[in-house]
């Protein structure tokens, strides 16, 4: 009898290490930190041995609906509960047309694309913030990020033949008003024809 109960037991254990096993580890809300590399299709906890590569931190709205990433089936990262929940979050595009707060040097408010093998670093040489938006050659903004007056933003960017479309003020209104009355446009000089892995630098001002 003794040895039937220590059989239940492991496997009680058992079935309950599998369990745990298949389900994320807990629900997140959207701000909660989780971790990508630069081309993997999962995002992590922070101790994820498939972190060895490259290790970037995120957000897990911004992991789900701007990367399009889904949970690494071995260190389980936090999740949202329901399906439900995560189609309640806003869209990257949704979020950036109404952001009234002013967003963080280098934020990026939208992206089309998960892979962003390159580089751009964008700097503002200028007393004005800068909100940049990435087109491609069909006129679809691909990209948009917020850079503050004096300073610089590194950008992972999408490949192609891309122009830059800058539109800048003194002070921040909303994704849909931009700078107010007062929004100033600018672009640059030519398209940038971006490789995969190369390195750009945009000097504005």
């Amino acid at each position: 009898m003794s040895g039937f109960c220590r059989k239940s037991l492991c496997l009680f254990f058992a079935l309950v290490f599998i369990f745990a096993l298949s389900v994320p580890a807990f629900a997140a809300s959207a701000r909660t930190t989780v971790y990508r590399t630069k081309t993997g299709e999962h995002y992590h906890t922070g101790d994820c041995r498939f972190l060895g590569k490259s290790k970037i931190k995120t957000t897990l709205d911004a992991a789900v609906n701007e990367f399009h990433l889904t949970p690494c089936s071995v260190c389980n990262p936090p999740a949202f509960e329901t399906e439900a929940e995560e189609a309640a979050i806003p869209t990257t595009e949704e979020a950036a047309a109404t952001k009234t707060t002013r967003p963080a040097n280098g934020e990026v408010l939208f992206s089309k694309n998960k892979t962003r093998p390159s580089t751009l670093t964008f700097e503002n040489g200028t007393n004005y913030d800068c909100l940049v938006t990435m087109t491609n050659k069909s006129g679809t903004d691909v990209l948009q990020f917020y850079v503050r007056k004096g300073k610089d933003a590194t950008i992972d960017i999408p490949t192609g033949v891309l122009t830059l479309n800058i539109a800048y003020g003194s002070t921040w209104k909303n994704g849909e008003e931009l700078f107010g009355k007062n929004t100033q446009y600018d672009s640059g000089e030519e398209a940038l024809d971006i490789g995969k892995g190369e390195d750009w630098t945009f000097t504005f001002g």
